[in-house]
């Protein structure tokens, strides 16, 4: 990807986003039928991350290295998968996941119990999520590719966001050239829960630009709010 960044403080003038969504979608499609690797393959250096619900950070790999709230990441849109896991000792035991751009996201399998549902082991059981796949952009994680999952209320609810925001966009006359990939940083706000007597951090997505793969349109972040 070069740096060519690209300043565009007024947004583009939408166009007709049935036949945006078309071109989107037959643009992924013939990606795929023409044998491209996926996007995750790109560096070969794929690291997890989790966003701490405790501390509002995101931390990334084994050693739990803290991710800069300065660091860009791109986010493909092909890339995005949501669907649901199941907890288990407070772990991930099962997963059913699909590419959003593929379909409707995997339903929790009926009767069987929800995080929540056990008093007991209440961390334990079937959970919505969502799953991003995002490389950094220069800084200390350039090229490094992170698999972010989300699935706590907070996260999922960015989640949600981030998507929807990239498929509004994709509907837009950038979008329509190609311009759909979030470039985005990873922030955290938080609120009292008076329940439990604690802090609770929620993620945050801020969309700072949006890329083709190669040239990268800034936004004004002042007149845009973060997502979270």
């Amino acid at each position: 990807m070069t740096t060519e960044l690209v300043n565009r403080k007024e947004g583009s003038t939408a166009l007709d986003p049935a036949q945006h969504r078309a071109a989107l979608l037959a643009k992924i499609a013939a990606r795929k039928s023409e044998g491209a690797a996926p996007q995750q393959s790109l560096h070969g250096n794929l690291i997890f991350a989790k966003f701490d619900g405790n501390s509002g950070e995101f931390v990334a790999g084994r050693d739990k290295v803290t991710i800069s709230p300065d660091q860009r990441f791109v986010v493909p849109l092909e890339m995005i998968q949501w669907g649901c896991q199941r907890w288990e000792g407070g772990k991930p035991a099962e997963r059913k996941l699909i590419a959003m751009v593929d379909g409707a996201r995997p339903i929790i399998p009926p009767n069987e119990a929800r995080v929540g549902d056990n008093p007991k082991r209440p961390r334990d059981g079937w959970q919505e999520c969502g799953i991003l796949r995002m490389t950094g952009i220069e800084g200390d994680m350039d090229k490094i590719e992170i698999e972010l999952s989300l699935s706590s209320q907070g996260g999922t609810d960015a989640f949600n966001e981030l998507s929807t925001t990239m498929y509004d966009q994709a509907d837009t006359a950038d979008g329509a050239n190609g311009f759909f990939n979030a470039v985005i940083m990873v922030e955290s706000d938080s609120y009292e829960n008076k329940t439990y007597s604690k802090t609770v951090y929620f993620p945050i997505f801020k969309i700072v630009g949006w890329t083709d793969g190669e040239t990268i349109i800034e936004v004004d972040v002042d007149n845009d709010d973060p997502l979270g």
